[in-house]
């Protein structure tokens, strides 16, 4: 019976190659990880923001410049994960209540955080004047668009599964 060959490609194999390290060495992976988040998990177990601390490792072993940015600032690793669930979710669920979210969002964005594009607005996490826990200025976007998307669902008296087949994010 033949077995499948192991797949050269991505950020382990290029971590391996670049530290001298068995690819095939599953303790070596889970260490690593271990580095990264505090836990020994398998790929199938990790959070995107755990993937995120994971990935700056792996692209910090594998001497790519990017990766020991992110792993100097963590917070860098959720901020595609922030954006990506504001254009492929929020948005498209604020369509079934206003006429044009992404405007909606604009005048959120200049009143609040003073621009017009929300890829502009700052992933890194400032002390909070309350006592709060510390939050990012996009993290802060990411909340605000999500408050008042819930209101105007609860107002309009959908559920949040009504709300999301009517966005077609769920049939």
């Amino acid at each position: 019976m033949f077995s499948k060959p192991p797949r050269r490609a991505g950020l382990w194999w290029q971590a391996c190659e670049a530290q001298g390290w068995d690819f095939e060495d599953r303790e070596k992976r889970l260490d690593v990880f271990q580095e990264a988040i505090g836990q020994r998990k398998s790929f199938k177990e990790l959070t995107n923001p755990e993937f995120g601390h994971i990935r700056a490792k792996m692209e910090r072993y594998a001497n790519i410049l990017k990766g020991a940015e992110k792993e100097l600032s963590p917070e860098k690793c959720a901020a595609p994960a922030i954006r990506h669930k504001i254009l492929s979710e929020i948005l498209p669920c604020l369509g079934v209540y206003v006429d044009d979210p992404i405007a909606y969002a604009e005048r959120i964005l200049v009143k609040e955080f003073k621009t017009k594009v929300f890829e502009n607005l700052s992933e890194i996490r400032q002390p909070s004047k309350t006592g709060k826990q510390p939050s990012s200025p996009l993290e802060r976007f990411f909340w605000t668009l999500s408050g008042r998307l819930q209101a105007k669902r609860r107002k309009a008296g959908d559920s949040i599964k009504e709300m999301r087949e009517k966005s077609a994010l769920q049939k």
